[in-house]
């Protein structure tokens, strides 16, 4: 839904920033919103990667990635369904009792 657009995205970056440490990084594809709440948290030290456009971080010294039903695109569909396979999100946003945002910790931070 419409409303879900960017629901859960404060929350998730709200609780990555009082965790992790300088250099992690957080793939979304909405890093525009991401950074919005980085900055917010002052928390200007924490990277932010497209999904789609850049892939994942090889050399980050921690790793979340946002994954959104209604942003998985051709070029990261199979290796989300990788990642669902391997790894249990951390935490789920929901709306109404809809998922609407995974979060996934990729490495330590």
């Amino acid at each position: 839904p419409e409303a879900g657009y960017d629901y859960g995205v404060r929350e998730a970056v709200s609780m990555i920033a009082a965790t992790a440490r300088p250099g992690a990084v957080i793939v979304s594809d909405v890093p525009s919103i991401v950074r919005f709440y980085l900055e917010r948290e002052g928390r200007t030290d924490i990277g932010i990667r497209s999904f789609s456009v850049h892939g994942l971080s090889p050399d980050a010294t921690g790793q979340w990635l946002f994954v959104q039903d209604a942003r998985v695109y051709f070029e990261t569909e199979e290796l989300i369904a990788q990642l669902r396979r391997r790894h249990e999100p951390v935490e789920i946003y929901g709306l109404n009792g809809v998922p609407l945002l995974e979060v996934f910790r990729l490495s330590a931070s």
